[in-house]
């Protein structure tokens, strides 16, 4: 918790026009991270998703298209469209939820914020004239 509480820190003392400068950045950590456990067929925390019955690894073809990353003012908006969206809430034949993306009220898994962290210090040390 307390590295949680060291990155809010970091971000509410950059100045607004940083953030806005590196939302985009931010955005994109975000996206390689979901594309990478989409395509590994995980949870955004890593974790597998469901087998199938047959107990096969579950793909979901064009899930990455699916997922939306945008960076908006200084927040991360994600969301899941289309069919997907049915298998990321469980709303399909025989009730498997596999999660593509965080939902309202998680945490971020740490993967996710690792990504995120890397920008923000990265930005950080730029604006207070560090060495790359």
């Amino acid at each position: 918790m307390s590295e949680i509480t060291t990155i809010i820190g970091k971000i509410e003392s950059l100045p607004d026009e940083l953030l806005h400068e590196h939302i985009g950045e931010l955005a994109t950590a975000v996206r390689v991270e979901l594309n990478r456990t989409l395509a590994a067929g995980e949870q955004p925390d890593g974790t597998p998703w469901a087998p199938r019955k047959r107990g096969t690894r579950p793909v979901l073809v064009h899930a990455r298209d699916a997922v939306i990353v945008r960076g908006i003012g200084k927040q991360i908006f994600v969301q899941v469209h289309g069919v997907h969206a049915r298998h990321h809430l469980g709303w399909v034949k025989g009730g498997t939820t596999r999660p593509m993306i965080p939902t309202k009220g998680e945490k971020l898994p740490p993967n996710i914020l690792d990504a995120m962290r890397r920008v923000i210090e990265s930005a950080f040390d730029k604006a207070m004239g560090a060495a790359p």
